[in-house]
């Protein structure tokens, strides 16, 4: 019977209540740390979406300067001034929208080029 005893006592590991406890703790800061990443995430996406929105709008004033006044017709007359062209600026974040859409002459104002980028809620918009 001491034997048995012995043998209880040099037992090693952790009884079921221990376990049962870290479980819980694990839990409880995963319910914290879950949404505090998902906003960092969102936040990191519209951050994006403002560079990439601001780097158009450059490739656009670069473009309108090196073509005597005249603006794109389309995103892809920009690539000579985007390092992967407007495609590979326009695909992040995955969830954006990038939209040129031409503004035509009218008797007072020159012809134009609008930029709309959205990303959710947030619109950002461009028109020289």
């Amino acid at each position: 019977m001491n034997s048995r005893r012995k043998m209880m006592k040099l037992r090693k590991g952790f009884t079921l209540i221990e376990l049962l406890v870290v479980v819980a703790i694990i839990g409880i800061l995963t319910t914290i740390a879950v949404p505090k990443f998902m906003a960092m995430t969102e936040g990191s996406k519209k951050a994006t979406l403002e560079a990439n929105h601001r780097i158009i709008v450059s490739a656009i004033s670069m473009y309108i300067a090196a073509n005597d006044g005249a603006v794109p017709s389309q995103g892809s007359d920009l690539d000579p001034y985007l390092s992967g062209g407007f495609t590979g600026v326009a695909k992040y974040p995955k969830t954006a929208t990038y939209v040129l859409t031409p503004v035509a002459a009218t008797p007072t104002t020159p012809a134009s080029i609008q930029l709309v980028s959205t990303l959710g809620a947030t619109v950002l918009t461009y028109q020289p």
